[in-house]
C-alpha cells in the first residue's frame, strides 16, 4: 500500500521538531483503496460552513410554519504550504503530492471488457483539532503510530484539489 507517512519521510530535524510541538499533521487517506499521505501542513487558508436544511410547510391557522430538520451539510476549505528543505524532501513531497492527486479519482472494475465506476473516491481527512470527528483529536495515537484512526478523521469527498508547486524556487 503506497503511503507518504511523516516518520519516515526525509524532512529536517526542525520541521519534524515543529511537528512534534504542534501536531501540525494533515492526513488524508483514501477510504477505497486505503492508501494515505501525510503533510508536514503549514496551513495558509482554513474554513468550514456548516448548512442546516429544513422542509418548511405552512398550515391554515398557524402564523409560523412547521419545520422538519432534514440535515446538516459541512463544507471545508483548505490551504497550505508543504516546505521542502532539500532536494530528496522536494522528490518525496513531489511524490506525495501525486499520491493525493489520485484520491480524486474513482476505483473502476472491468465488466465484459468494459471499465465500470466500482468504488467511489472517498477520503478521510485529519488537521490537529481543526479536521476531526471528535472535539478532541487523541494525540497519542498519532505519535504512536504516525496515523490517525478512521474515528478520529472526518469522512468526506474532494470536490476539487488545486496543486500549484512554487516555480520560482527552481525546479
Amino acid at each position: 500500500m503506497p503511503t507518504y507517512n511523516i516518520s519516515n519521510s526525509p524532512i529536517s530535524k526542525n520541521v519534524k521538531e515543529y511537528i512534534n510541538n504542534t501536531n501540525s499533521v494533515l492526513t488524508i487517506k483514501s477510504v477505497v483503496t486505503s492508501n494515505y499521505v501525510q503533510f508536514p501542513a503549514f496551513l495558509t487558508d482554513f474554513s468550514q460552513t456548516f448548512d442546516a436544511t429544513w422542509n418548511t410547510e405552512d398550515v391554515f391557522g398557524r402564523m409560523d410554519p412547521i419545520a422538519t430538520y432534514q440535515g446538516t451539510k459541512r463544507t471545508m476549505s483548505l490551504g497550505f504550504d508543504v516546505p521542502a528543505g532539500s532536494l530528496e524532501e522536494a522528490k518525496w513531497n513531489l511524490e506525495a503530492c501525486s499520491l493525493l492527486t489520485t484520491m480524486v479519482y474513482p476505483v473502476y472494475s472491468d465488466v465484459g471488457g468494459a471499465q465500470v465506476l466500482s468504488k467511489p473516491p472517498l477520503v478521510r481527512v485529519a488537521f490537529a483539532n481543526l479536521i476531526t470527528s471528535d472535539a478532541v483529536l487523541n494525540l497519542g495515537d498519532l505519535k504512536n503510530t504516525g496515523i490517525i484512526k478512521d474515528s478520529d478523521s472526518v469522512l468526506g469527498w474532494i470536490t476539487g484539489l488545486s496543486w500549484k508547486p512554487n516555480l520560482e524556487m527552481g525546479m
